[in-house]
């Protein structure tokens, strides 16, 4: 009901986000196992690290609190508002494992934003995409980008918006040492517009800085 994936999105910057409240969340694993009630209240400038061992339900929390997978247990508010009375839309998501249209890098950013079409061809050269052998930005996009640069792109979509709730599941998976630092800079400099939700088991995430780190 909420998520946006790093495909679909809306026209424009959800409402304003003050505070986003969870309440003992949880979800149940195919095995039968609940994930730990997690309980945290963050407002603009939080960034709250998910970590814990393989397989131990991360993804699957942050899936059920978008809306997607498995039923979500406990109580989600984004301004006093239960997440389930929320319109589609509310959140960004950043997946572990993003999806692109068979079109353009730009248009895979873009999306139906036109207006964000120049902005966004000048970023992607600021960033190096597409690399020295890739097909131009007026060319298609699949398949030709190795997995980091696909990963470039997909966490590029957060153009699409400056504030709100962004929810980033492993962000730095296949990442150079470059383009790790590059995001890590971004989300510093951006973190006061976004509530921020991360899972990841790379220890680096903690250079971002101010970090609640709570264990699944």
């Amino acid at each position: 009901w909420v998520a946006v994936s790093t495909s679909v999105d809306s026209n424009s910057n959800s409402s304003e986000v003050a505070i986003l409240e969870l309440r003992n969340v949880q979800v149940t694993l195919p095995n039968g196992r609940r994930t730990t009630p997690l309980s945290v209240t963050l407002k603009p400038g939080d960034i709250m690290w998910l970590k814990g061992d393989v397989g131990n339900g991360k993804t699957s929390l942050l899936r059920a609190m978008t809306g997607l997978g498995t039923e979500l247990r406990g109580t989600m508010l984004i301004n006093a508002v239960a997440i389930q009375q929320l319109p589609y839309g509310s959140v960004f998501v950043h997946p572990q494992h993003p999806t692109f249209l068979n079109d353009t890098l730009i248009t895979n950013i873009a999306l139906d934003r036109e207006d964000l079409r120049p902005t966004i061809t000048s970023e992607l050269i600021a960033r190096g995409l597409p690399s020295p052998g890739q097909p131009a930005l007026t060319d298609s996009l699949e398949p030709t980008l190795s997995g980091g640069e696909r990963q470039r792109v997909a966490l590029l979509r957060m153009m699409r918006r400056t504030s709100g709730i962004r929810i980033l599941d492993e962000p730095l998976n296949g990442l150079s040492s470059q383009a790790v630092d590059d995001l890590l800079a971004n989300l510093k400099d951006t973190r006061h517009q976004w509530i921020t939700l991360i899972v990841s088991h790379d220890p680096r995430i903690q250079e971002v800085g101010a970090i609640k780190a709570r264990r699944i």
